[in-house]
């Protein structure tokens, strides 16, 4: 029952939070110190944070299947993970040839999956595998 509980609640929570984080990095990024105070950046960053989860919903799940089978726990695996799955991003947003393409931007893409991994870890991912009791 433990376990179920876990992978129908905590873990899609875990993912959620982790959108939200890698959002807030990516909203941070781009907004600065805008002239609109907070406000503004209350809105980017949920913006950024359901575009985070969109991009890595389909790669989470295979990693997820992945971690839980062979009870990966690695903090080293899900910044890996997340590093290259903002990098993925940016070369998405090179298919589509956006016009803003820098080397900030990939920067900035790129933490952001780091700070996702982070908190999925930190939420979910250190107890993967966990031993049905």
């Amino acid at each position: 029952m433990r376990a179920l509980l876990r992978y129908l609640v905590w873990v899609p929570a875990a993912f959620v939070i982790a959108s939200f984080a890698a959002g807030l990095v990516i909203a941070l990024g781009l907004y600065g110190d805008g002239p609109d105070g907070h406000g503004g950046i209350v809105e980017l960053t949920q913006v950024a944070a359901i575009n985070a989860g969109i991009v890595a919903f389909g790669p989470m799940l295979l990693a997820l299947f992945v971690t839980e089978a062979l009870r990966v726990r690695s903090l080293v695996f899900w910044l890996a993970f997340g590093g290259l799955l903002g990098l993925a991003a940016q070369f998405g947003d090179a298919v589509r040839a956006e016009p803003e393409l820098t080397g900030a931007r990939a920067v900035l893409l790129v933490v952001a999956g780091l700070a996702g991994g982070a908190v999925y870890w930190l939420a979910a991912g250190r107890n993967a595998g966990e031993p049905k009791t």
